[in-house]
């Protein structure tokens, strides 16, 4: 069942995934039930029969609805999850305030989670193997070319945007960069031109193209949540081209060795000089907190906050 789960339609997987929910919940008994604005209907079960409820949020959806209908449909869910919950987990102070205001819920009743930074110690010889490597498949030019990535999985509409951003206006005018966009749902997987697809990987495959990377790019318009490949492309010291949207849940005052673009329309200018001046090499990010060689994991954090909760 579990190997059925990324499967498509999205109705079949989401109706898999909540037979899944409901069978642990009957086999193991769990005292508290992690959930999604999708799933917002099982939430009153789990009321009825007296389970503590977590809304874990990775951002706010209603943020993200386009159309009225979305807005509509994503309110109503989303609201009567924040309503009938006992905590609402967050990943921003900035979204426990639009959870806090949209739904008309206290404060206290979100909590959010801290993330620490991971020091990758990445150095130009563990990014020469790894170009090699990527060479080997997607051309020789990679190794005197600046590879620049951005990933996240496509589907999303925020990242779907910023890949047609890519595609349409960034590849096309800066043909001495390879861009690489990892993650599922590419609209092709391969390379044509500039532009190399991988599709879904792993996360020790997507370890290697960071460590290949020169350079990350986050052409984001819209952000909810934290924004998780920001959260990679710092731990791996990557020097970065990105919105100020992205930088939300940081103090963008104290960002060194980040350039931060106002308007799209500059992407294609600021990501040019940064490809000419060469400044790519060496560049690492420079933030105000230390990076710890160890990474407080996401699945700990919530478990602790799971104790706390009960």
């Amino acid at each position: 069942m579990l190997n059925m789960r990324p499967l498509e339609p999205l109705l079949l997987r989401d109706l898999i995934n909540m037979f899944m929910i409901i069978i642990k919940l009957l086999v193991n008994k769990y005292d508290i039930i992690i959930e999604y604005y999708n799933y917002s209907v099982l939430s009153l079960l789990f009321k009825l029969i007296n389970k503590p409820l977590i809304y874990d949020a990775h951002c706010v959806e209603y943020e993200l609805a386009k159309s009225s209908l979305s807005k509509m449909i994503i309110l109503l869910n989303e609201s009567l999850l924040a309503q009938l919950s006992d905590n609402i987990v967050a990943l921003s102070n900035y979204d426990a305030l639009i959870f806090a205001k949209t739904y008309k819920i206290p404060l206290n009743k979100i909590k959010v989670i801290k993330w620490l930074m991971v020091n990758k110690n990445n150095n130009i010889t563990i990014k020469n193997i790894y170009k090699e490597m990527l060479a080997l498949k997607r051309g020789s030019d990679i190794l005197v070319k600046p590879l620049i990535i951005f990933h996240g999985n496509l589907r999303y509409g925020p990242n779907a945007d910023a890949v047609n951003f890519i595609m349409s206006n960034l590849a096309p005018n800066l043909k001495d960069a390879i861009f690489i966009i990892v993650g599922p749902n590419p609209p092709f997987i391969g390379r044509r031109d500039n532009i190399i697809f991988t599709g879904f990987v792993s996360s020790e495959e997507l370890e290697r193209y960071l460590l290949a990377s020169d350079i990350a790019i986050d052409p984001l318009r819209i952000v909810t949540g934290i924004n998780m490949k920001m959260h990679d492309y710092i731990s791996f010291e990557l020097p970065i081209v990105t919105t100020k949207v992205t930088l939300r849940w940081l103090d963008v005052n104290n960002v060194r060795g980040t350039l931060i673009i106002t308007s799209l329309d500059k992407f294609v200018d600021v990501l040019n000089q940064v490809i000419k001046s060469k400044n790519y090499k060496g560049t690492a990010w420079i933030h105000e907190h230390k990076l710890t060689d160890i990474a407080r994991d996401y699945i700990e954090v919530f478990s602790s906050l799971a104790i706390k909760f009960k």
